[in-house]
C-alpha cells in the first residue's frame, strides 16, 4: 500500500514509517505540513495517508481542510490521524470525516495496534478486490514491479544484482522454515518467516509474492492456521515464479 506521511516532527515520521513498513506499506513520500501533503497527494497518488492534527498551518490549510480536500480528490483514500490531542470530540470529528483510525501520540506498537488491525483488514479486502488469483490459482499481477526494478537501477546495476542474488539464495530456506513452523503448529515462526519473505519480495519488486506473504503473516498473527495452510502452496508457486523472473533479469543484466 503506497503511503504518504504528513507530520511536522521528523521523529514522529520516522516512527510511523517504521511501523507501517513492518506491515507491508511502502512509504512514497513525507510532508511537513498539510499544504505540502496536498501537493504530494497529487504527485504520488497514495493509497494511505497518516496525518498529524496540530501542525503549523501553512498556506491557509489545516489538517481538517486537508483531509476533506484529499478525500474529495481521492474518495477511496485511507487516512490514519496521528496526534497528541486525546480528546474524543476531535477524534470523532475526524472519524466522521472518513478517517480509518485515530492514533494518540506517542506513536508506539501499543498505540498503533487498533489502527494496525483495521489497516490489515483493508489490505485483505484490497487484495480480494484486485482478484490477485484467477480460478486456477495463477497470479494476475505482474511478476516483477517495473517501478521497483527501475528505482533499484538508478545508480547502476550493482544493488539490483546483489538483492536478486540474496533473494535467490535465501528464499528456499525461508519457505522451508515457514513450512516447518506450520507443521509444528508454531504460528510465531510462521508469522516471522512470512514477514521476512514479504520484505524480501518487496525489495525486489515481486509484488504477487509479497501480497501472499502479507496475507499469511496476518493469518498467522491471528492464529488462523487453516488460512495459513490454504496459502502456503500458493506462496511457494509465487516464489518459484519470482525466482524464474529474477533469474532471467539477472541473466539479462549479466549480458
Amino acid at each position: 500500500m503506497r503511503t504518504l506521511i504528513i507530520d511536522d516532527s521528523p521523529m514522529a515520521r520516522r516512527m510511523i514509517r517504521h511501523y507501517l513498513t513492518k506491515i507491508g506499506c511502502r512509504v512514497v513520500g513525507e510532508a511537513e505540513n498539510a499544504a505540502q501533503g496536498l501537493r504530494l497527494l497529487q504527485t504520488f497518488q497514495p493509497d494511505l495517508i497518516t496525518m498529524d492534527v496540530m501542525m503549523p498551518e501553512a498556506e491557509g490549510v489545516d489538517s481538517h481542510k486537508a483531509l476533506q480536500e484529499m478525500r474529495c480528490a481521492k474518495p477511496d483514500l485511507n487516512a490514519i490521524i496521528v496526534s497528541a490531542v486525546p480528546y474524543e470530540k476531535v477524534r470523532d470529528g475526524f472519524l466522521r470525516e472518513g478517517a480509518l483510525a485515530y492514533v494518540v501520540k506517542p506513536f508506539t506498537a501499543s498505540s498503533f495496534e487498533p489502527a494496525r488491525q483495521r489497516l490489515m483488514r483493508v489490505l485483505r479486502q484490497s487484495a480480494a478486490r484486485t482478484n490477485v488469483y484467477d480460478r486456477h490459482g495463477m497470479s494476475m499481477i505482474a511478476l516483477l514491479d517495473a517501478a521497483t526494478i527501475a528505482e533499484l537501477r538508478e545508480d547502476g546495476d550493482e544493488l539490483l544484482i546483489d538483492l536478486i542474488e540474496i533473494f535467490l539464495r535465501e528464499t528456499p530456506d525461508r519457505l522451508k522454515m515457514l513450512a516447518e513452523g506450520l507443521a509444528a503448529g508454531d504460528t510465531g515462526q510462521a508469522e516471522r518467516m512470512a514477514h521476512t519473505l514479504k520484505s524480501s519480495a518487496a525489495s525486489v519488486g515481486a509484488e504477487s509474492m509479497r501480497l501472499v506473504a502479507l496475507e499469511i503473516e496476518s493469518a498467522a498473527h491471528e492464529n488462523d492456521l487453516d488460512r495459513v495452510r490454504s496459502l502456503v502452496d500458493t506462496l511457494a508457486r509465487e516464489a518459484e515464479s519470482a525466482e524464474e523472473a529474477l533469474t532471467a533479469e539477472l541473466t539479462a543484466l549479466a549480458g
